[in-house]
């Protein structure tokens, strides 16, 4: 259980690194 809620956070982490850099590419 809390392994996963760990994977799940690490994952939307990833993704949120991923829109901010292409965002800051964008801009």
């Amino acid at each position: 259980m809390y392994d996963s809620d760990k994977r799940k956070l690490l994952s939307l982490l990833c993704h949120g690194a991923i829109f901010l850099s292409t965002l800051g590419l964008s801009i």
